[in-house]
């Protein structure tokens, strides 16, 4: 009995280092059993009451989910040298709430959450900033890409050229960006569309309807459709109906200039 007792109480001093609480309360147990004197079991009963306390702290800060409230459990935890799966488990969820809008922002490539989340992150403290920098670095990264999309529109929309403003917006579609010049530039292209469409069917008419003809090119000229296969076919139509038949201009310039004179003045002129 007397060796069980001292097996016991060497037991009970390595597991009191160990900062394993269910270790210790296990020596402890086996103390009592082989009748190890309580004097003999004071420290490690005090021992066991703070590794308990800081392991509740943890799991209550685990499942209220404050990253303020299991930041300090942690710190505490740590202090008391406590060694469980809890700890584990709030330091992986400690790191997760740090860079968990960072990576779903990224994942999802979503342009104005990547941009909320970078600012969040980077209004941390530096140490925290230090710890996520990757992620960061990371979000920085995509949100780059989303923005040069994102200004590809804007800048179609400043030039008004209908080829960019189509491609920019299918880009833009494609990674599911949303701004307030995508908004406008999808109005003017729909207004584009409308303008062309209008244009198309000028210049299928039969018969000719000259007053159709000039309303919509003077339209599309607003809109700086000029270049515009369907603007030019249009135009060509336009010059043969307003021009006197078998009537040929030395050169263009002059033709594209008697168009243009024609389209500004009243039909019946």
């Amino acid at each position: 009995r007397h060796q069980s007792q001292v097996e016991a109480r060497e037991k009970l001093k390595h597991s009191h280092g160990s900062g394993d609480p269910d270790c210790l309360e296990a020596s402890l147990r086996d103390a009592h059993s082989c009748g190890v004197a309580e004097e003999h079991t004071l420290q490690a009963q005090a021992r066991l009451r703070e590794l308990r306390t800081a392991e509740r702290q943890v799991q209550s800060a685990i499942e209220a989910g404050d990253r303020v409230h299991l930041t300090a459990a942690i710190d505490e935890a740590e202090r008391q040298g406590l060694k469980t799966p809890a700890i584990d488990e709030a330091k992986q969820k400690l790191q997760s709430s740090k860079t968990g809008s960072l990576v779903s922002a990224i994942r999802q490539r979503d342009y104005h959450g990547l941009r909320q989340a970078i600012a969040e992150a980077e209004g941390r403290s530096p140490e925290e900033v230090a710890e996520v920098a990757d992620v960061i670095s990371q979000a920085k990264e995509v949100h780059k890409t989303l923005d040069l999309v994102a200004g590809g529109v804007s800048a179609a929309m400043k030039n008004l050229s209908y080829d960019d403003l189509q491609k920019s917006l299918e880009e833009a579609k494609r990674h599911s960006i949303v701004t307030e010049d995508v908004k406008k530039a999808e109005g003017v292209l729909a207004t584009m569309d409308g303008a062309i469409e209008k244009l198309r069917a000028a210049a299928d008419s039969q018969p000719r309807d000259l007053g159709a003809l000039q309303e919509s090119l003077h339209a599309a000229r607003q809109l700086g459709l000029q270049a515009h296969p369907v603007y030019r076919r249009c135009e060509e139509v336009f010059a043969g109906t307003c021009m006197p038949a078998g009537f040929s201009w030395a050169l263009e310039e002059q033709r594209a200039m008697w168009v243009l004179l024609c389209m500004r003045r009243p039909v019946e002129a």
